[in-house]
């Protein structure tokens, strides 16, 4: 995986605008990753995907992060800071495919990726994507060893399913323990790298855009070669428009 040029993040900028979730991250991924095609980047699971953004995110604007959520129960907004080491899990097992037992089911599953992510989020409602993301995941079910469907599965063997999808895929759900400052009111927060990493994204194409614009009108410049001088340079020269 390469790191992502001043140009990479305009152009990410300019084209995932609007894009749904997994697009995006496969938009940003693809950019970072010439050798694999975007269907081949589409099948990685949502830990595979988080890791790589993770190690993306490490690379570009470092391991530290800062965010901010509001108290459910007092509602003050408050900011923290955390690490990306706070979300690697070590030794994780790279299969994709596992059996689920429970009340004389047997289920066959693969882990969720990049694809389902966006056919989730083509789904009326939340129960109706549940529902399909496990019609989609489930490769093969029986029950008293007589073949059945996803859609015969008892809403006890669904739910077991939907743990021990996180259970085998734990970075697909990224999650903080917070309390908050003011009530000490303890919570759990999901914490989405590729949201926070794209607004990042977006934010710093942005003010590489207002760098070539200050720099274009100051010594007439093309974008292209403004974009290929490193940081340091750049900047150099918007020091001296200010002089």
């Amino acid at each position: 995986m390469r790191l992502l040029t001043a140009t990479d993040a305009i152009r990410i900028w300019e084209s995932s605008h609007g894009q749904p979730p997994g697009d995006r991250i496969i938009s940003v991924l693809a950019a970072a990753s010439p050798d694999e095609s975007r269907d081949e980047l589409a099948q990685l699971t949502l830990g595979q995907a988080n890791r790589r953004l993770l190690d993306l995110r490490e690379q570009i604007f470092g391991s530290h992060l800062n965010a901010a959520s509001t108290c459910g129960k007092c509602g003050t907004r408050f900011e923290f800071d955390l690490s990306t080491d706070l979300f690697r899990q070590a030794n994780q097992d790279q299969a994709t495919e596992f059996d689920l037992a429970s009340d004389r089911y047997r289920v066959q599953f693969r882990l969720l990726n990049l694809d389902d992510l966006n056919f989730a989020n083509e789904m009326g409602s939340v129960n109706s994507a549940r529902h399909r993301l496990i019609r989609r995941c489930v490769l093969k079910a029986a029950h008293a060893k007589q073949a059945v469907s996803a859609d015969e599965l008892p809403e006890q063997v669904i739910s077991a399913l939907a743990e021990l999808l996180t259970e085998c895929d734990p970075e697909a759900e990224l999650l903080l323990d917070l309390a908050c400052p003011s009530c000490g009111f303890e919570f759990e927060l999901p914490f989405d790298i590729s949201s926070f990493f794209c607004v990042e994204m977006d934010a710093e194409a942005q003010r590489l855009l207002r760098e070539v614009h200050a720099l274009a009108l100051g010594y007439g410049w093309r974008e292209a070669d403004i974009l290929e001088m490193a940081a340091p340079r750049r900047q150099f020269y918007l020091d001296m428009l200010d002089q």
